[in-house]
């Protein structure tokens, strides 16, 4: 092997390292902000019966209960590169250095606190967000329009305290407007036994927002 092709592979293992190392302390920040908003909440409203709450599980993933609903927060351990007819390979910020396409990704998922609280397998959480951090901690975020259209400024918008807040505070203002639709009476009509006796047992039962709905990103608020 030549010299070069080492330092090209230097470089390029280096720059994910450094990407997915910067996406892990802004997903630190996140969960500051989040026990911030928990705790401001539990100073001002102490006597409510509102379940609000956070939960650090390991170093990738904490969650975050606000009433009926339950925000995941996951750090993917991959670095990923925006595709080439993605809108941010066009701005000046990433034609000046293509490197600054490599981000790492944090992903807010949206459950019923029940399938939480009761290990629901047959539970179904909604992405509702993905925030893209690269190695400079500017972020991008993609998801539904509550949660992406603060941030899309990906040539200017860093990560900070006042950015984490805004997109906790967004995320949790979509869950809660973002509610249980009626399913069809034909998906329900017909509960198996196995399946009634998982209820009756650990209140396992198929779960979901939109379950026999469909579920896409707001593409025109990205």
């Amino acid at each position: 092997m030549t010299d070069n092709f080492y330092e090209e592979l230097i470089k390029i293992y280096s720059l994910e390292k450094e990407a997915f190392s910067v996406t892990k302390e802004a997903f630190k920040t996140l969960y500051e902000s989040a026990s911030a908003i928990v705790a401001d909440f539990g100073k001002k409203y102490p006597s409510s019966d509102i379940a609000f709450s956070i939960k650090q599980h390991n170093d990738h993933e904490f969650e975050l209960v606000t009433g009926s609903d339950a925000l995941t927060f996951l750090l993917h351990p991959n670095v990923f590169e925006f595709p080439r007819n993605h809108q941010v390979m066009n701005t000046p910020y990433i034609r000046e250095d293509k490197d600054r396409a490599q981000c790492g990704m944090i992903m807010i998922y949206n459950f019923l606190t029940d399938d939480i609280t009761y290990s629901n397998s047959e539970g179904i959480g909604y992405l509702i967000g993905r925030i893209l951090v690269n190695k400079e901690n500017h972020l991008y975020v993609e998801g539904k329009k509550e949660v992406a259209m603060l941030i899309n400024h990906f040539d200017y918008n860093v990560l900070d305290a006042a950015k984490a807040h805004d997109i906790i505070a967004s995320a949790i203002e979509y869950a809660m407007h973002f509610g249980v639709l009626l399913p069809d009476y034909d998906l329900m009509k017909e509960l198996p036994a196995e399946g009634f006796f998982d209820f009756r047992d650990s209140r396992r039962f198929k779960t979901a927002k939109r379950m026999g709905f469909t579920f896409n990103r707001d593409l025109d608020n990205v």
